[in-house]
């Protein structure tokens, strides 16, 4: 877990944003596809 901090502080290599924006974007389907079930949208 601590690597994975390390690395997120890394953002001078600009890696760590963008690893921190793909996990953002996986929360969000996430989040959306739970939405998406719990309303029954079809």
């Amino acid at each position: 877990m601590t690597k994975l901090l390390n690395w997120f502080t890394q953002e001078e290599s600009g890696q760590g944003l963008v690893e921190y924006g793909l996990i953002l974007a996986l929360i969000a389907i996430v989040v959306i596809v739970g939405w998406w079930k719990t309303n029954k949208i079809i």
